[in-house]
């Protein structure tokens, strides 16, 4: 049974290695991009009596400023107001239908300066999820792969597991001897961190495969919950009263601006319809990096009216079980946030083993394909 374990192991292996050592290696570059992309550029001057902008202004302001740089045709997405003194976010889209994220000083108005890196981070993004190739096609073979991937951690386990278990022999399946010769260096360094990686490895690739199967996701959700996923929906405002009130904007910035923290974590997000018939999107999060906590509110754009959306995505707090819960900090545990810093740094980790062991696998087959006769 080992024997065929082994087998079974060793060719699901080099079938998705490449697969897998690109994804993981992509999801560790991108597990701190945030920190790269605004490093330096989170805090501005300002006077405690200084007001923040509302929404709008702040709309305006970067529309003209990225008109003076010759972008005209730009449509505002939404801004993310963070802690008192720090940059707000604007997204936008250009005029090719691009979108890019700015930050901007929410007190003056003035642009701070441009994401670092954001295309790069976008391009690794884009590999993690689909192999920058094709989005359906790249995205069925991350989602395959990782499938067939957990399939190898369990009988990576099952291998790692000794025939007998005696002090000794568990303790030289939990330690690298990295002063043996290179074979058996290699051997642990495939076997004994694929072993200590390994549980947080099929959990993150389980969320994975949550996004990539849309059937598994309704499942997962059923399991936890006992109810039906129903998915992500925007609701639509009234055409019909577009006559109604004129400053709906500014009133739900006045209803919602006491949200924004003064100090530590947390944002308030302000999104604004896309259409004619789109509606206000206003999201509360308490943690910058935790979003299975977040609050969403979507508001007729033209009575102000509160509208239902959002789908088993934006349950109230009131009305989640602990399934609900679970289910929606599924972002926070495939990232490592759901522990704040310190858990993003083990599923960096995690990530950073993950991507090196297609490779040790890789060489120690081919070494034992040089010394048969």
């Amino acid at each position: 049974m080992r024997k065929k374990i082994l087998l079974l192991h060793r060719w699901l292996g080099l079938l998705t290695g490449l697969v897998v050592a690109i994804v993981a290696a992509t999801g560790c570059l991108y597990a701190f991009a945030d920190e790269i992309e605004t490093w330096g550029m989170n805090s501005v001057a300002h006077r405690a009596s200084d007001p923040l902008l509302a929404p709008e202004a702040l709309a305006l302001s970067a529309r003209r400023q990225l008109a003076e740089k010759g972008d005209s045709a730009v449509k505002i997405i939404g801004i993310t107001y963070r802690a008192k003194g720090l940059t707000a976010r604007l997204t936008y889209m250009d005029s090719q239908n691009g979108s890019h994220t700015i930050l901007i000083d929410p007190y003056h108005g003035h642009i701070v300066g441009s994401l670092r890196g954001e295309t790069f981070f976008a391009w690794v993004l884009k590999g993690h999820r689909s192999l920058w190739l094709p989005y359906g096609i790249g995205h069925l073979m991350v989602g395959w792969a990782t499938a067939i991937f957990v399939l190898v951690l369990i009988s990576g386990l099952v291998l790692w597991s000794p025939r007998r278990w005696n002090k000794t022999l568990v303790r030289s399946r939990l330690t690298v001897r990295w002063k043996a010769g290179e074979n058996r260096r290699m051997y642990d360094l495939h076997n004994t961190l694929g072993f200590y990686i390994s549980l947080l490895a099929v959990i993150i690739a389980f969320i994975g495969l949550t996004w990539s199967f849309p059937p598994l996701a309704k499942g997962y959700y059923r399991m936890l919950t006992n109810r039906e996923l129903v998915e992500w929906n925007l609701p639509v405002s009234d055409t019909t009263q577009r006559t109604g009130q004129s400053n709906v904007a500014q009133k739900l910035w006045k209803r919602h601006c006491a949200m924004i923290p003064q100090k530590g974590k947390g944002s308030l997000r302000f999104d604004f319809p896309q259409d004619k018939s789109g509606a206000y999107l206003v999201v509360f999060n308490p943690d910058n990096h935790r979003y299975g906590r977040q609050v969403y509110w979507f508001y007729d754009q033209y009575s102000g009216n509160l509208l239902n959306g959002g789908g088993s995505y934006a349950i109230p707090p009131s009305d989640m079980k602990m399934g609900d819960k679970i289910f929606r900090a599924s972002y926070d545990i495939h990232s490592g946030s759901i522990l704040g810093y310190t858990g993003r740094v083990v599923v960096f980790l995690v990530s950073l083993v993950t991507a090196t062991l297609p490779f040790t696998g890789f060489l120690l087959w081919r070494k034992k394909r040089k010394r048969r006769p």
